[in-house]
């Protein structure tokens, strides 16, 4: 199951809030791939990652600096995590296709941009229906066990599984405080 964040980015940018975020995935012991909108974000970050102040130093490369099996971030333009790993962080509306491939997947966008805060609405509305298209394909485990089977009504016919109590459950949220789950 994958974990979506919505970072909404209103008093700092993404090179000020990634290396925090970055920072913790690397004392979880876990791989990131930075999926970048365009070429000037991508080599924008990797210079404040170079020289960030907090954590002190942060090991990344990019497409540029090859070996991306070595590197435990790996900034790029391309839809892929060729370092293996197995959080996500989306920066300047890049969209990523293999969401389900991640652990986590952190999607930081301006707030103060207008724009980008439409779409990272249609972003956050795509994974919210998403998760509930899976919800719905398979049947919750309270609900499985919730069912019995009881034999057909009919001589000679088969078994059916019926819920012996209903399943209850809602879901809530708004933009600003939701996080998607997909899986």
């Amino acid at each position: 199951m994958t974990d979506i964040g919505f970072y909404h980015l209103t008093r700092t940018g993404p090179d000020q809030a990634l290396p925090q975020l970055l920072g913790r995935t690397l004392a979880a012991g876990q791989r990131a791939v930075v999926l970048c909108g365009n070429a000037e974000q991508l080599a924008a970050l990797d210079a404040a990652l170079w020289t960030c102040a907090q954590p002190d130093w942060l090991p990344h490369g990019t497409p540029a600096d090859g070996d991306a099996d070595l590197q435990p971030i790996w900034l790029t333009t391309d839809d892929a995590a060729p370092n293996g790993a197995r959080f996500l962080f989306l920066v300047d509306g890049a969209e990523c296709v293999r969401l389900g491939d991640f652990d986590r997947v952190f999607d930081l966008f301006d707030g103060n941009d207008e724009a980008a805060v439409v779409a990272a609405r249609g972003r956050w509305s795509a994974a919210k229906a998403a998760a509930r298209r899976r919800r719905l394909a398979r049947p919750p485990a309270a609900l499985s066990a919730a069912c019995r089977t009881v034999p057909s009504p009919k001589a000679g016919s088969a078994a059916v599984t019926r819920p012996t109590t209903a399943p209850t459950g809602s879901t809530t949220g708004s933009f600003a405080a939701v996080i998607a789950r997909q899986g």
